[in-house]
């Protein structure tokens, strides 16, 4: 059995395959698993708000972000709405890190919480663009 992370970019690969590897590469334990496997956006969007929330007051954490597979034959998936909600908590200071979790761990990301105690900084708001 080979890991696909071992292969060298280009080795019967895409382009896209390779830069997906290296954006996916990283630990994929962590401190704490937020499933929204079965959810709907605002039911997944609500459950990030609470997590990010929670988190500004806590210690550093890991966080795994896990998401359904798309449907046979296509359909929405959550993967980039939520990615969008995650990218502008980063943006606003709420996030350290964020990744995409290696393909073979599923969908979804991998998260750090900046986790800051004393954190009274700017409120998330996933509908404000900015």
């Amino acid at each position: 059995m080979t890991n696909d992370h071992d292969q060298t970019p280009g080795q019967d690969q895409t382009p896209g395959e390779a830069l997906f590897q290296k954006l996916g590469k990283g630990p994929t334990d962590a401190d704490f698993e937020l499933d929204l496997t079965g959810m709907d956006l605002a039911q997944a969007r609500e459950a990030l708000v609470l997590m990010l929330d929670q988190n500004r007051f806590l210690p550093v954490r890991s966080i795994l972000v896990r998401l359904d597979k798309p449907a046979e034959g296509g359909g929405e998936t959550l993967f980039q709405p939520v990615g969008r909600m995650l990218l502008e908590a980063r943006r606003h200071g709420l996030l350290s890190t964020l990744s995409l979790l290696p393909p073979e761990d599923g969908i979804g990301y991998r998260l750090e919480s900046v986790g800051q105690p004393d954190n009274d900084g700017p409120d998330f708001d996933p509908h404000d663009p900015d």
